[in-house]
């Protein structure tokens, strides 16, 4: 009984013992994520000039937007939504904010690899896991909070300006959205900074890809979605242009989440929303009256997940060869 009661004991303590270092291990692995969060944040992401520059171009648009509209135009619209939310979208979100999420997190990793820095940043007992996570939940952390100071500004603008009804449903709405845009760019960015030990191919690739996206296919997009074929396809339809345009999914996504968070899309914004292929304008001959309707293209739930899973594809395929790579 006594030897039962003393081996009861000892596997008691080699249990306790083999929880307080499993223990000392996850609390080990968390201070050296947090180590690598925050010196991402405050080495390598934040300075007072950079978040000056980057807050002030996102609110510019909206600011001049605020003040060259004719003051008759503010007495017919009431909501902040309607007078510049696609504004907020196309120019604040998909093109600066999206330059400066890609600007800051293409080079995280391929930086280091180059400066000879993540040799030391990889030594025990931090680790390659815990340098990927830690600067990629730091990316993450620093567009959320670029993200809500720049609404904040715009919506205090907007306060002062003219007596909006709807300013916490575009706060909201925006707020939201950007999580969308955040994620997606800096899942990319930090993909091919993990695929390239170059900061500038890791740096040119998705500026290159945003370029395309929000500059090229918008400018030409108009002249694939006006002619048709013989078989009355747009261009755009025929060639199924739109499994490739990710500006396309952006924008139907926006239409989605608007449309459920806010109201219906006005007539005047679904015509703008003609040009990202969402909508299409179909003309009676007869009546010379004119129909718009949503493409649908692809149901906005799927281009969600059509974004998702291109980001995790780029950023998976990236973290595989990171693990495999030499660092030297």
């Amino acid at each position: 009984m006594d030897k039962q009661s003393t081996n009861l004991t000892n596997a008691q303590k080699a249990l306790e013992i083999e929880s307080s270092k499993f223990n000392s291990t996850v609390l080990l692995k968390l201070n050296s994520l947090y180590l690598i969060i925050k010196k991402t944040i405050v080495f390598d992401l934040y300075s007072r000039l950079k978040l000056s520059l980057t807050i002030s171009f996102m609110v510019l648009s909206a600011v001049l937007s605020f003040i060259f509209l004719e003051p008759s135009f503010f007495l017919e619209t009431t909501s902040l939504n309607e007078l510049i939310g696609l504004i907020q979208v196309y120019i604040t979100f998909c093109l600066i904010f999206s330059i400066v999420l890609t600007a800051s997190s293409a080079t995280l990793i391929s930086g280091e690899v180059d400066k000879g820095t993540m040799v030391l940043l990889v030594s025990k007992p931090i680790t390659r896991n815990n340098v990927v996570f830690g600067k990629y939940f730091a990316i993450i952390l620093y567009g959320l909070g670029i993200s809500i100071i720049d609404l904040f500004l715009v919506c205090l603008i907007a306060f002062f300006k003219h007596p909006f009804y709807d300013l916490i449903p575009f706060f909201n709405l925006h707020f939201i959205y950007s999580w969308i845009v955040i994620f997606f760019f800096s899942t990319i960015s930090l993909g091919f900074s993990l695929l390239s030990d170059n900061p500038k191919v890791s740096l040119l690739i998705p500026i290159i890809l945003i370029s395309i996206t929000f500059l090229a296919f918008f400018a030409f997009k108009p002249m694939l979605t006006t002619p048709t074929t013989p078989n009355g396809l747009t261009y755009y339809e025929a060639f199924q242009l739109y499994h490739f345009d990710i500006g396309y999914h952006f924008i139907n996504v926006y239409d989605w989440m608007y449309t459920n968070l806010i109201s219906p899309i006005p007539v005047g914004l679904q015509r703008w929303l003609c040009g990202w292929g969402i909508y299409k304008v179909y003309f009676d001959e007869m009546t010379i009256e004119e129909t718009i309707t949503r493409t649908n293209y692809y149901a906005p739930q799927f281009s969600l997940i059509y974004l998702v899973v291109v980001a995790l594809v780029i950023l998976t395929i990236g973290y595989i060869i990171f693990r495999r790579k030499d660092i030297k």
